[in-house]
């Protein structure tokens, strides 16, 4: 049965809706609560895995919180291991850290559910319907996607230049799997309410064509 290792930094940040789903897979996991004093572990002896769960501090806070640089060096022998990890809100900060990315504060912080405007909504999703099935109608737009947010999330430009040669053949499967999926959608629906060669009138020359 595997076992997990589950990092909370906050008591209000727990597993939430993750607890039923590792329970549903007969999952153990136990909590470490390093702002309650309890150790971080030294090594992952009896650990298949790790969670890493959110909270209000930063993954820079290494001097200012210990357990933060304990955790750090939890995780980098995580990820050299080869170990299943999981990181929400903080706790992908503290991987991402881990693994050698710089992770840079954002100009205001965003923290819970804040009300929107119409404006922002219809915004939003304007934007999302672009940078979706908007970038995938346009050959290779998301690349540009992907160039504009490298220094942002710190991603290395090699990984750039591998999706480059590699992204017309992606594209060219993307336009295939929509246009047999949108044909076999079609199909289906027109089965679903009986709408056949025979019921919309095609004659049958046009059918055999």
């Amino acid at each position: 049965m595997p076992r997990l290792l589950v990092l909370q930094h906050i008591g209000c940040e727990h597993l939430g809706l993750v607890e039923p789903v590792l329970k549903d897979r007969g999952m153990e996991y136990r909590y470490v609560r390093p702002f309650a004093g309890e150790d971080i572990p030294n090594d992952l002896a009896g650990w298949d895995g790790l969670i890493a769960l959110g909270g209000p501090m930063s993954a820079n806070d290494g001097e200012r919180l210990g357990f933060i640089a304990d955790e750090l060096r939890l995780l980098t022998k995580v990820l050299e291991a080869g170990m299943p990890a999981l990181g929400i809100c903080l706790g992908a900060q503290l991987i991402a850290r881990a693994a050698g990315a710089e992770i840079i504060a954002g100009e205001e912080k965003e923290i819970g559910w804040y009300p929107l405007t119409l404006t922002q909504q219809i915004t939003m999703l304007l934007v999302l319907m672009l940078t979706s099935k908007g970038m995938a109608g346009v050959p290779r737009a998301s690349l540009v996607v992907i160039a504009a947010t490298l220094v942002t999330f710190n991603l290395p430009e090699a990984g750039l230049l591998l999706i480059i040669g590699i992204d017309q053949f992606l594209d060219m499967g993307r336009t295939a799997t929509n246009v047999i999926g949108n044909s076999l959608a079609t199909a289906v629906i027109g089965r679903w309410e009986g709408e056949t060669a025979e019921t919309l009138g095609v004659p049958a020359e046009a059918q055999a064509a």
